[in-house]
């Protein structure tokens, strides 16, 4: 009987609440914690479009240098992305040539690991200033200028080189 009775009065207390409605600070608790939800909510969506990597063109992933979930540090690469409709090639021209060269004149290129393979291309970019040679070549007889200029050379768009591949480039200067 005092089981009974004690079920009874809990469900009269239950019963009043309900009648009573929800109670104001119970409601303002409520509203305060539905807030920190949104909150939270957005703080979420800002980190995932912060971990969100976009490219600023459109081309090929040739190098991942980071994998999924992996720390990454401030400064350091995590893809290589390149275009593979617009390739070229970049070579040194020696200050003793560079008054007979011009946008625009044939080239070939070749490269030691497609032996017989050779493509024509054209120079496209002359740039303005001499800077350091940064190839120096293995051959101890040939002479080695220090200041070059460079140039870039176009390739066609069926050309298998990969990207980064030393290739040899020879323009034909007027």
């Amino acid at each position: 009987m005092e089981s009974s009775q004690a079920r009874r009065n809990v469900a009269l207390q239950q019963l009043q609440q309900l009648q009573e409605g929800t109670r104001p600070e119970i409601i303002t608790v409520l509203r305060h914690r539905l807030e920190l939800a949104r909150a939270e909510i957005s703080r979420a969506e800002a980190a995932l479009a912060d971990a969100r990597l976009t490219a600023p063109y459109d081309g090929v992933i040739t190098r991942k240098h980071r994998e999924d979930g992996e720390a990454l540090d401030i400064g350091l690469p995590v893809l290589d992305i390149a275009t593979l409709a617009d390739r070229y090639v970049r070579a040194e021209i020696d200050e003793t040539d560079i008054g007979r060269l011009k946008v625009g004149q044939p080239a070939r290129v070749s490269a030691d690991g497609f032996p017989g393979l050779e493509f024509a291309g054209k120079v496209v970019e002359v740039k303005q200033q001499m800077g350091p040679k940064k190839l120096i070549p293995t051959d101890p007889s040939k002479i080695v200028d220090y200041k070059v200029l460079d140039v870039e050379v176009s390739l066609p768009p069926d050309c298998p080189y990969p990207i980064k591949l030393p290739v040899n480039v020879r323009i034909g200067l007027e």
